[in-house]
């Protein structure tokens, strides 16, 4: 109610809400090692439980149904 009396809302500045800066980071704090590790980490989990669930899935009996 008070953009009426205030006049028209101007919208954001697009620049300053496309802008990554913020999250940016300097390069020398990069450790690659370390996240090369991570996600190797994250890759076996994911495998696994990927594994994991096509395991108990194909081992279920369906007695109804053709799946």
């Amino acid at each position: 109610m008070n953009a009426i009396k205030d006049g028209p809302v101007r919208p954001p500045d697009i620049s300053s809400l496309l802008s990554l800066a913020k999250y940016e980071r300097a390069h020398e704090d990069d450790d690659y090692a370390q996240r090369s590790i991570v996600n190797g980490l994250v890759l076996i989990l994911s495998t696994a439980l990927i594994a994991a669930g096509v395991l108990i899935l194909s081992n279920r009996n369906y007695p109804d149904s053709s799946i």
